[in-house]
């Protein structure tokens, strides 16, 4: 079932900290104390469910130093000024141990979001983030693996989805771009997004219902900022 509730924005700015919602959606035009929704029905729930348990370097012959962890990063100025390279950039830094493997950075007017990558699976060897559709609309960043993938991939291909790879970052990207804000429902695995959307003109966030992923974020009614841990906020001179 789903509950409204406020979200924190004022003059006044909040400390920074870890939600354990689900879903948060973050609308830019709104200069109002913003609305958002959370879902709890545990039937829909993102838990982990595999039928491989076994280590990922144990897999398929591919050794992996660390299946524990990427890092995503983010702002959003609910002002409309240009999201701060320089800023997003310090931000991600932080999250270099995170993931050494690669990092991405993107932004567009009031957003920009910023991923490290570490590879925890064959797929995500291929793997760039954040990424956008063919149409620049849609943006992702995604820290997480999916653990339905075939079932993912055939649902999709279903609905007429056309998958550019076969990375977990499409079927999340393709998965909200025809599912929408019911996307996390459909999708089995630890995970923290947000997904910009530019024809809606919001931020739509979200993790898995146990909370394995981490999200924290800092709102002062002008600025949302997103990240997988604390320090990264930190780098913004609002958050003191």
């Amino acid at each position: 079932s789903k509950k409204p509730w406020s979200f924190p924005g004022s003059s006044r700015g909040e400390e920074p900290k870890q939600r354990f919602e689900s879903e948060l959606r973050v609308t830019k035009e709104d200069s109002r104390p913003m609305r958002g929704s959370i879902t709890m029905d545990r039937s829909s729930s993102a838990i982990r469910s595999t039928s491989d348990t076994r280590p990922l370097s144990q897999r398929d012959g591919v050794h992996f130093e660390n299946d524990e962890m990427s890092g995503i990063a983010g702002i959003l100025n609910l002002d409309g000024r240009p999201a701060d390279p320089d800023l997003l950039r310090r931000m991600i830094d932080t999250l270099v141990h995170r993931g050494p493997d690669g990092e991405g950075l993107w932004t567009q007017g009031p957003v920009g979001l910023g991923h490290r990558m570490l590879h925890t699976t064959p797929e995500s060897l291929q793997e760039r983030q954040p990424l956008a559709d063919e149409t620049g609309d849609l943006c992702l960043t995604l820290d997480g693996r999916v653990d339905n993938r075939d079932e993912l991939r055939v649902a999709l291909e279903a609905k007429g989805a056309k998958l550019r790879s076969d990375t977990d970052a499409e079927l999340v990207l393709r998965a909200y771009e025809l599912w929408g804000e019911e996307c996390p429902k459909q999708i089995l695995g630890d995970f923290a997004f947000a997904i910009w959307d530019g024809r809606n003109q919001q931020l739509f966030c979200a993790r898995d219902i146990l909370g394995i992923k981490p999200f924290y974020y800092y709102t002062n009614g002008y600025t949302f900022l997103f990240a997988s841990e604390l320090r990264p906020l930190f780098e913004a001179p609002a958050v003191r």
